[in-house]
């Protein structure tokens, strides 16, 4: 605000030595107040996120959250998982009800961190970090949950009774190709493994909801399995250390 008054005093100035149109000045700072407002909403989602690229988002740093709901059995608690990137470091967390589970990489070093932290039913909890992890299995866990829930399924589930509808949907108002299908396969293949329960169970109905390579969205015979509830862009270093709190994304 107080660059925006001192651009209106500098423009006011000089309207006053060129006998300026008042409407001018007027429609100058109405362009110099939207041209703010875009530059302060930088992370908040939406339009100012479409166009950026998955190279941009990693280099930047991204987080995003998703609300999980046990759908047939196929996990045991209803929850949330957080996946976090930037650059050469990945984290993931996953949390319920019952369990903590948090698995840090970074690729450049090969170092690894693990946390496992069990909940009883008297709110008790036992756990904690354990240092001396194997590298390649903790960066193959991560690799793997972000596969399974996060990452565009289409170029294999295309093959497995899946297409892309013709309508958009915006969630967090971003917008979302939607895949529907009915999870089929031929006798040479094999049981394709992504998005949790949808590809479980041969006959299951499902549809995906994908912006910029991330999945938004899933839903299994009906009833929605994960449900994206916030996404940030432009991270430091902080979600890479030991530290169970995640408020960068809460």
């Amino acid at each position: 605000m107080k660059r925006l008054f001192a651009t209106f005093l500098c423009f006011a100035g000089v309207c006053g030595m060129t006998s300026c149109d008042f409407n001018a000045l007027l429609d100058f700072i109405e362009q110099q107040e939207q041209n703010q407002n875009e530059e302060e909403g930088e992370d908040e989602g939406g339009d100012i996120y479409d166009g950026i690229t998955r190279s941009e988002m990693n280099e930047k740093g991204y987080s995003i959250k998703l609300e999980y709901t046990d759908v047939e059995g196929y996990s045991s608690n209803n929850g949330y998982v957080v996946y976090t990137r930037k650059k050469g470091k990945e984290r993931w967390d996953a949390v319920s009800k019952s369990r903590i589970a948090i698995y840090i990489v970074d690729t450049d070093s090969e170092s690894a961190y693990r946390f496992y932290q069990w909940i009883e039913e008297d709110g008790s909890k036992s756990g904690g970090w354990e240092d001396e992890v194997e590298y390649y299995s903790t960066r193959q866990t991560v690799t793997n949950s972000f596969n399974d829930l996060i990452y565009d399924g289409s170029g294999l589930l295309q093959y497995y009774g899946f297409s892309k509808s013709d309508k958009q949907e915006k969630i967090l108002d971003l917008p979302c190709d939607v895949w529907t299908g009915t999870y089929t396969k031929k006798e040479t293949q094999m049981h394709a493994s992504t998005y949790g329960s949808m590809t479980s169970k041969l006959g299951n109905t499902g549809e995906f909801y994908v912006w910029n390579e991330l999945t938004l969205r899933t839903i299994v015979n009906g009833k929605t399995q994960t449900e994206c509830s916030a996404i940030v862009i432009g991270l430091d270093d902080k979600p890479f250390q030991k530290t169970a709190d995640i408020t960068w994304i809460e």
